[in-house]
């Protein structure tokens, strides 16, 4: 009886230290975020910005970035020819909301995030769906400063469970399988080229982990125009700030791509009506001047079929805002175990 009592007291205390090791029982490095308890308007003012969003926003006519909240906005940046910064605000973190919803992120997932701009999003992140940690990765270092200044102007706890790294989309620092989430915020359309951006979220993704894109793919018109510029050259099809590969395809070979990288259950859905595209001054301040849509009282809205581009002395429709989502087979095939 003794014995057995012994043993099982020992099986306890093992279960016990195993959940521990994992970080499953640490209650120390949890912050419990009370609704209307987090300021994020200090957030951003540490930023030095009134919103350090670099993404496009996400409209609800149900919740707190509808039409009539946007055009009161967007009307006084207009007159004062300044930013809609609490339209941008809220519709930035409605864009980084989706993407987290989509991917189900939760308490026991570790996020690597990649290309996180100035690291707001991954505030967010910790804060509402209170992942177990965030490796957040960015090719840009004075925006890893940014961010890392920011994170050092908040409570301790949070650097305990995020780090921003400076870090390549297309050669991650990041070991095989350590990542139940990857996420990608409006950033893989720059990725030279965004299918290797594929085989790397592949490798570092545990089996049964799901990466999750934001991201700006070509019409079926305009890739074939881009398509037939590049002429099958691989030199033409990276480089630039929009690499002319990531627009050779449509929504299908994008698909197809995944595919490619061993992903399973890909979805792709266009939200393009739903994407909120500032007034004309702050577009062109994101470059985004060939996404700027002129469709009459709705302009502020990325509506592909009015989106124009000219390339090589053709305009056509060119792109669509996608939500992507993809997962790692949770049974991988025993050649690639490693992975």
């Amino acid at each position: 009886m003794l014995v057995t009592s012994r043993c099982g007291l020992r099986r306890v205390q093992l279960i016990v230290f195993c959940l521990l090791s994992c970080g499953l029982l640490l209650k120390s490095d949890r912050i419990d975020f009370q609704e209307g308890a987090f300021d994020f308007d200090a957030v951003y003012a540490n930023a030095g910005r009134n919103n350090s969003y670099m993404n496009l926003g996400l409209y609800n006519n149900s919740g707190n970035c509808n039409v009539s909240f946007i055009s009161t906005h967007l009307e006084v940046a207009q007159y004062t020819n300044s930013r809609p910064s609490d339209a941008w605000q809220a519709c930035g973190q409605n864009l980084a909301r989706r993407l987290a919803q989509a991917v189900q992120m939760g308490r026991k997932d570790h996020l690597v995030d990649v290309g996180f701009g100035r690291g707001v999003q991954d505030i967010l992140f910790l804060t509402e769906f209170d992942p177990a940690s965030i490796a957040a990765y960015n090719i840009g270092e004075e925006q890893t400063k940014l961010a890392k200044a920011l994170l050092q102007s908040l409570p301790s706890e949070f650097g305990k469970r995020l780090r921003f790294n400076v870090g390549s989309a297309t050669q991650l620092p990041a070991g095989n399988c350590t990542a139940t989430k990857i996420t990608s915020l409006e950033n893989a359309f720059h990725y030279q080229l965004r299918e290797d951006f594929f085989d790397e979220a592949y490798r570092v993704l545990c089996p049964g982990g799901i990466l999750g894109l934001m991201d700006i793919v070509a019409t079926p018109e305009y890739a074939a125009v881009v398509s037939n510029v590049l002429n099958g050259s691989p030199e033409s099809a990276r480089g630039g700030f929009w690499p002319r590969g990531n627009f050779a395809y449509a929504s299908d070979e994008y698909k197809v791509k995944l595919q490619q990288s061993g992903f399973v259950a890909a979805s792709i859905e266009d939200i393009s009506e739903e994407i909120v595209l500032w007034n004309n001054h702050v577009a062109r301040a994101l470059h985004l001047d060939d996404l700027w849509s002129k469709n009459g009282d709705d302009d502020w809205i990325f509506q592909s079929g009015e989106s124009r581009f000219d390339l090589e002395g053709k305009v056509r429709e060119a792109h669509k805002y996608v939500l992507v989502t993809a997962r790692k087979p949770v049974h991988v095939p025993r050649w690639n175990t490693e992975l």
